[in-house]
């Protein structure tokens, strides 16, 4: 609803994917319960029959009682509203229903908003504006999204695709109506990249740029759209474009609005003087303010205490267009608006003098006493450049006035007794995901894949300015082609518009580094090199400089808005936002240095993993752990530079020293660097080539590609007896790992006694200490405890010879399965010791291992509501980290805990989701009895289930089964 009139708000949503409305945002829905809600919707108030949804549901393969399968699904849609009162989804003779009045439906909201708009369109066009950015502001993408493949569902959608267009272009009339100019030719230009073969659009942008005074631009318009028509549709203009051209021409009279007022805010004439020239008007870009409702609340709280505020923040965060919103939308003061970007300090009194109609003199004494006469707020755009003067200026005016506030806009604080300071950070995730799908031209995938949004807008740094560049070239690219785009097309960060220096990121920093000296300006390009976060100590490694140096320049560059600094455990840490960085490497490129400090980062980082690898296997574990997380995305832009580099040395002896850094901590899509380097020339004669091959291995098991797995095993084996060393360990890990997910156990224990024999040969106790984990687990499962106990407490002593927390911790696991067999209470106990000492160096599968044994032993102890609770955690870890075994493991589990508290129909459920999944893995002897007996039972319940085929489909169902019941 608008400002001036408010309503309910409607609670069902379709301009967009299916959804209630929720407290904090949209509550979507999937599958059949949201088809159903969409055809009720399209129908309302109509109903729709039995047999009309039946069809819709299963158009194939019907269940064997189609009616009483749907009213499962009713059931469960009701359940998804909480209105108590009364029934929402009615059914009667004739169908089903929704018994919701026309406030209850968004698209039924836009109607209304859009009819009453065009009531007021030709009398009280600001009325008009307020309706229709109301009604625009209810779209969240397509309507009816997901279903709109049903043919009943294609003719509602599309018509309100249509009457979406049209309240657009009527937004753009209203602009024109009211001499929003700016904001009808900002509107009308998007309008027609979005759907160039509609003429009034372009009739519209034609009239919008001609009232700004840019006839040619608008004849311009006319040419280049009469040539799209005729060569690309073989047809001619229509009468009323060619009519609009020959009226620019001729500077039609009836063109120009006979009482256009500023974009400011229409027929507001208290704002500025009617002698104010047009530089000093209150600038609106375009009509949607997104995300900045928290701060501009902050802003006039400030104002109203203090009369000196700076807002100061990074190029492209919103600060000048935040000034224009709060300056538009004070109506009880008059608004002076100065820019300040072309200005020096000597020239901002000339210019309020010139702002107010008077006569500037050596001091500002009478513009001091016209600005006294009216409550006034003074706006001071741009003064990075002139901090010093600005500051001074500001001090003077306010000790001789006494009803002016002054509001600037800064990359750089003033620093005065008399300021107080905002500063504006990039918009939420949630916020500037709806920015890109506002600017974004129409069947991008960024508006139906939000996801994808979110990845855009991350890597846009959630910075409006880059954000509203950079959406019209996404076009309707391919999820992986549009990433791509972003990646290599760092023009798109560049792009420019009339000339204006805030639609400009390019432009805008250069602004920024004309402020700092050469040396400073030299480090800024290094910098672009880094990825993600870094600190002063690496870049005085990069550059040879001394860190002292380094330290005080960064902060000289974190003072210009180019880097920006965070601090966490007493340290500072600085980062370059990417349009910062793009800029710094084009810069680099120019001068031909961006591959030597590409060489020089990826070196660097290569010789870090080789210092600091080691220590991964010993005591030093947390130490090591702490330096390659905070490092991440700086390996990351190593390897990838090695890599396309044909670094094949450095490469391969990055990702064996990553590998256990990697597993552990279950950061499977790293994995990919072993193949990435394998595939490298020369790979095949590194010295190491074995081991890189075996540990290839090794991630393929851990991907779930068990063929490739074994392939890679047993080339390591050949390769190592070409070489005459020995058997790499991962290889012999790989193949046994592989034997135990096929259930291969005679083959398993074979392995297992190579891996001990080859253990105490190299020497390698962290490793003997592994093959002792494994060995003891395989005998609990065999029932051979004594045996198990001797290789638990075995393995236990040589890892606490190591020193190292992972070897402790897995060990540890070992033990807690032994003494689950006899002892559940001290089991729980060693298991929590093991996952709490896992966590401390981030060892997500030795974690998630201790804490399903723990889920165990809390079963039997009978604590399920712990063991439950401990369980969602579980399935969520597994689920992250991609393991489909130790997930179907956690299933299985939930399947005992849910039986066990008497959730029958909910263990069921999982048990359907486990059985779909077509695949299932051991438990403990004594467990595997007790699964197939409650299996028996629970498969002749009658349960339904919306399965989805994917591993977070199953994580997040069983899941939801868990903490159901729990509440």
């Amino acid at each position: 609803m608008t400002d001036h009139e408010s309503g309910p708000a409607p609670r069902v949503l379709v301009l967009g994917p299916v959804a209630l409305a929720g407290a904090e945002r949209p509550e979507a829905f999937r599958g059949q319960q949201g088809r159903v809600l969409a055809l009720l919707v399209a129908a309302h108030p109509d109903p729709v029959t039995v047999d009309t949804l039946c069809d819709e549901l299963w158009p194939e393969n019907p269940p064997k009682d189609p009616r009483t399968s749907l009213g499962v699904v009713i059931h469960r849609l009701r359940a998804r509203f909480d209105d108590h009162d009364h029934e929402i989804v009615q059914n009667d003779a004739s169908g089903y229903r929704l018994g919701l009045s026309d406030d209850d439906f968004d698209h039924l909201a836009f109607a209304s908003l859009v009819e009453r708009a065009t009531a007021a369109l030709p009398s009280a066009p600001e009325r008009a504006i307020a309706d229709l950015r109301a009604a625009l502001d209810l779209w969240r993408g397509d309507a009816f999204q997901p279903y709109t493949g049903s043919a009943r569902l294609l003719l509602p959608s599309e018509e309100l695709a249509e009457a979406r267009r049209l309240a657009e272009e009527a937004l753009v009339d209203a602009y024109l109506a009211s001499g929003m100019n700016d904001a009808a030719a900002a509107r009308a230009t998007r309008l027609t990249q979005q759907e160039p073969y509609r003429e009034g659009r372009w009739c519209q942008l034609m009239l919008a740029l001609y009232r700004q005074d840019r006839q040619a631009e608008a004849l311009t318009a006319s040419q280049q759209v009469s040539a799209m028509l005729r060569d690309e549709l073989g047809v001619e203009p229509s009468r009323a474009l060619l009519d609009l051209e020959a009226d620019i021409l001729n500077q039609a009279p009836h063109l120009t609005l006979a009482d256009q007022r500023s974009d400011g805010d229409p027929g507001a004439d208290t704002r500025v003087a009617d002698t104010t020239s047009g530089a000093h008007r209150i600038p609106r870009p375009d009509d949607r303010f997104f995300g900045r409702d928290d701060d501009e609340e902050h802003l006039g709280n400030l104002l109203g205490e203090n009369r000196l505020v700076t807002l100061a923040g990074p190029a492209g965060v919103g600060k000048s267009r935040l000034a224009s919103q709060y300056a538009a939308g004070t109506p009880d003061r008059r608004v002076l608006w100065l820019d300040l970007e072309t200005l020096d300090g000597g020239a901002i009194e000339v210019e309020l003098a010139r702002a107010l109609g008077v006569r500037a003199g050596d001091h500002i004494d009478d513009a001091a006493r016209s600005v006294s006469e009216t409550p006034t707020l003074l706006v001071l755009d741009t003064a990075e450049h002139i901090v010093v003067e600005v500051a001074d200026f500001a001090e003077r005016l306010l000790t001789q006035t006494d009803d002016l506030s002054i509001l600037v806009t800064s990359r750089r604080p003033l620093t005065t007794r008399s300021e107080r300071q905002l500063q504006l950070e990039p918009l939420d995730t949630e916020d500037a995901v709806r920015l890109l799908v506002d600017r974004a031209p129409l069947g991008s995938p960024v508006a139906e894949e939000a996801e994808l949004a979110q990845i855009v807008v991350d890597r846009l740094d959630r910075l409006p300015l880059q954000i509203e560049l950079v959406a019209p070239h996404l076009g309707v690219l391919e999820h992986d082609e549009l990433l791509a785009q972003l990646d290599e097309s760092p023009e798109l960060f560049a792009a420019h518009g009339r000339g204006d220096r805030h639609r400009s990121v390019d432009a805008a920093i250069d602004w920024s580094l004309d402020l700092v000296d050469a040396a400073d300006r030299e480090l800024h390009e290094i910098v672009g090199v880094m990825h993600g976060t870094f600190g002063p100590a690496e870049i005085a490694e990069l550059t040879d400089k001394p860190v002292a140096d380094v330290r005080q320049a960064l902060g000289r560059l974190a003072r210009q808005a180019l880097l920006q600094p965070s601090r966490a455990n007493g340290a500072t840490s600085y980062q370059q936002l990417l349009s910062i960085r793009s800029h710094a490497r084009r810069r680099l490129d120019e001068r031909g240095q961006l591959d030597h400090w590409q060489r020089r980062h990826a070196h660097m980082y290569a010789d870090l993993v080789t210092r600091v690898a080691p220590s991964l296997l010993d005591r030093g574990e947390a130490d090591a752990v702490a330096t390659f997380a905070r490092s991440g995305d700086q390996l990351r832009a190593a390897h990838r530079w090695l890599c396309a580099n044909g670094d094949v040395q450095r490469s391969a002896e990055m990702t064996v020293g990553l590998w256990e850094y990697h597993f552990f901590r279950q950061e499977f899509g790293r994995f990919g660097w072993l193949e990435d380097t394998l595939a490298l020339d020369g790979a095949e004669h590194l010295p190491n080539a074995h081991w890189l091959t075996a540990t290839a291995g090794l991630a393929a098991w851990a991907l779930n590609d068990f063929d490739l797995a074994l392939r890679r095993a047993e080339q390591a084996e050949q390769r190592a007896e070409e070489m005459d060393e020995p058997v790499p360990l991962n290889a012999l890990r790989a193949r046994f790992n592989v034997a135990v997910q096929n259930d291969d156990i005679g083959n398993a224990f074979d392995l297992l006694n190579k891996l001990l024999k080859a253990s105490r040969t190299q020497e390698e106790d962290r490793y003997l200490s592994d093959v002792l984990v494994n060995l003891a687990m395989g005998q609990v499962q065999a029932g051979m405890t004594e045996e198990a106990t001797e290789s638990a407490h075995r393995s236990l002593d040589i890892a606490r010879r190591t020193e190292n927390p992972t070897s402790i911790a897995w060990a540890q696991v070992a033990l807690g399965s032994v003494e689950l067999v006899d002892d559940p209470v001290r089991a729980a106990g060693t298991l929590r010791s093991s996952a709490h000492l896992a966590h401390t160096v981030s060892n997500r599968w030795v974690e998630g291992m201790a804490l399903a044994g723990l889920v165990t032993a809390l079963r039997r102890l009978g604590r399920l509501n712990q063991a439950s609770d401990t369980l969602h955690d579980v399935i969520g870890l597994w689920d992250r980290s991609g393991s489909l075994a130790n997930l179907l493991r956690a299933c299985q589990e939930a399947v005992l805990v849910l039986d066990a508290q008497g959730a029958t129909d909910a263990a069921a459920r999982v048990l359907v989701h486990i059985d779909l999944s077509n695949r299932s893995y051991p438990l403990l002897t004594e467990d595997n009895d007790r699964y197939a007996e409650a299996a028996k039972r629970l498969r002749d319940h009658d349960v339904t289930v919306d399965f989805s085929p994917t591993t977070e489909g199953l994580a997040r169902a069983v899941q939801a089964e868990l903490r159901g019941h729990n509440s």
